[in-house]
């Protein structure tokens, strides 16, 4: 019954892990519930589970339930995913995410002191104040799942109040917010009841520091009287030492940052009150509406000739370098006439746009096509007709084949006319006949790729 409880507690913490990662919250919520429902309900058989899975439980249930609640966006992202499950776990998760910070917080202490002890038996308490026996099992949570606590604590104290005002309310429930709570309990119970566990003096350096920094000093303000927790505490003199240069470093540099906010927040005033004078200086939007602005110069047109002319006459060139390339010398007189006639055009079209209003893109762009149309069409260059065949062999006989196959053929006569005289003559001067044959075609080959 434990093993299957612990497996279901392990498989239970991985998919709530990975939601949790993915931001999908009330998955990991939902899962985070199903497991610690497993673990109290071992808790309660007797037969509690393993410290370090409930630890490992613990940790990702603060994280998750406090992230999730200081998160206003995501708290109502995850109660309206919630809203349309109807189990028994989803229900509990809802509850969780609309109860008090201190609700929250104190339920989830109480529980996980329950999973890990199996106590209490009662109904949770409705506050952090607990009898002895329940306030010594502090001293027995670990490390990891305390400090978690704390850090959630705070984050969800944060979240209620808010620093100074926190501290100074006048009802003097305000300063006894959950985060101090649970360090006093657990520096309580140390000073009673010496801490049994092997790194209990690491937990009591941890929980100290978190008390005296980061609740007393950063949260409270109360520096002077982390110092004195500091003196009385149960830390080695070197350890006390230097956690008192640590306070006195955070309380420099917190002094040091409100400092510059107030003058950050000084510069901003005044900025604000020069802009403020500078528009009541300033002449109302009506006086400046009534004033009549100047008439503007006339538009005239341009008295440089219009483009026409030179597009006409770069045409005409293109033409004539084309008709030239294909006709040769017998097109000299159409030329001439050509350039004559571009000219002309180009006069007139300069005439025109002097005496003419300035004309528009449309209209240039009609004039030209009407030039153009006028004109014969001329082919640029000669047109070449044949098969792809004939391309083939032009290819082939221009791409350097005809020096390859001379190189070809007269090699091929020499072996011929070696082999034939390899009868008539010596077998030393057909080896040496043959050898220069050899260098010959090896230099021809070169040459050929050379």
């Amino acid at each position: 019954m434990a093993s299957d409880a612990a497996a279901a507690v392990t498989e239970h913490c991985g998919v709530a892990t990975r939601a949790f990662l993915q931001k999908e919250y009330a998955e990991s919520l939902v899962h985070i519930q199903h497991g610690m429902a497993r673990a109290l309900g071992a808790a309660r058989d007797g037969t509690p589970l393993d410290a370090h899975l409930v630890e490992r439980l613990g940790v990702l249930r603060y994280t998750a339930c406090v992230t999730v609640y200081t998160n206003a966006a995501a708290r109502t992202r995850a109660l309206a995913a919630l809203a349309d499950r109807p189990d028994d776990d989803a229900h509990a998760v809802r509850a969780l995410l609309e109860a008090p910070a201190a609700g929250l917080y104190t339920q989830l202490w109480w529980e996980s002191l329950e999973a890990l002890f199996g106590t209490p038996r009662a109904p949770h308490p409705s506050s952090l104040e607990a009898p002895d026996t329940a306030a010594a099992l502090a001293l027995r949570v670990p490390g990891a799942l305390l400090t978690s606590a704390i850090l959630g604590a705070l984050r969800l104290d944060t979240c209620a109040h808010s620093g100074a005002a926190y501290a100074q309310a006048a009802d003097g429930t305000a300063a006894r917010g959950c985060a101090r709570q649970t360090c006093e309990m657990y520096l309580g119970a140390s000073l009673a009841d010496a801490p049994a566990a092997p790194d209990a003096q690491a937990t009591y350096a941890r929980v100290l520091r978190l008390y005296t920094i980061q609740v007393l000093g950063l949260h409270l303000h109360d520096w002077t009287y982390a110092r004195d927790v500091v003196g009385y505490s149960r830390l080695p003199d070197d350890a006390k030492a230097a956690l008192l240069t640590e306070l006195d470093a955070t309380a420099t540099h917190a002094a040091a940052r409100a400092q510059r906010e107030r003058a950050a927040l000084e510069v901003a005033q005044q900025q604000y009150e020069a802009e403020k004078r500078r528009r009541q200086a300033a002449p109302p939007p009506e006086a400046v509406a009534d004033t009549e602005a100047p008439p503007s110069a006339p538009v005239l047109p341009s008295a440089a000739p219009s483009t026409s002319g030179a597009a006409l006459r770069r045409t005409a060139s293109v033409r004539r370098r084309g008709s030239g390339r294909a006709g040769g010398a017998a097109a000299q007189a159409p030329r001439a006439e050509a350039s004559r006639g571009a000219a002309a055009d180009g006069a007139a079209a300069a005439a025109h746009s002097r005496d003419a209003p300035p004309d528009t893109h449309a209209a240039e762009r009609a004039r030209i096509q009407a030039y153009l149309a006028r004109r014969p069409s001329e082919p640029v260059g000669p047109v070449v007709h044949g098969s792809p065949q004939d391309a083939y062999v032009r290819y082939l006989w221009f791409g350097g084949l005809r020096r390859r196959a001379a190189v070809l053929l007269a090699l091929v006569l020499a072996a011929v006319l070696v082999r034939a005289a390899r009868a008539r003559i010596p077998a030393a001067w057909a080896r040496v006949a043959g050898q220069r044959v050899w260098d010959t075609l090896r230099m021809g080959t070169q040459v050929t790729y050379m």
